[in-house]
């Protein structure tokens, strides 16, 4: 199964939307993890006559799952000195 994720980018700086009832851009912005979300948001612009998104695109994103790792292994890789870990 594919996942994606979704983002807003502003044609003319290349940032991204920040989502909210104000949209801010900057350059990380906000990722809807689902279509219907992301089309539920838009339909509140749509709803109050707003077009806030004019100058942009939508960016969908394909993640993969990549190389696993055990907790364990992780945590002792990224703390060398500690003896005992709790998770």
């Amino acid at each position: 199964m594919t996942t994606y994720i979704y983002k807003i980018k502003r044609l003319s700086d290349g940032l991204y939307s920040s989502g909210g009832q104000y949209p801010f851009f900057n350059k990380n912005g906000k990722a809807w993890t689902n279509i219907g979300f992301l089309k539920n948001y838009l339909n509140l612009f749509k709803n109050y006559g707003r077009m806030v998104y004019k100058d942009c695109v939508l960016i969908k994103i394909e993640i993969s799952e990549g190389k696993s790792q055990s907790m364990t292994d992780f945590i002792e890789e990224s703390w060398p000195n500690k003896t005992e870990h709790s998770i």
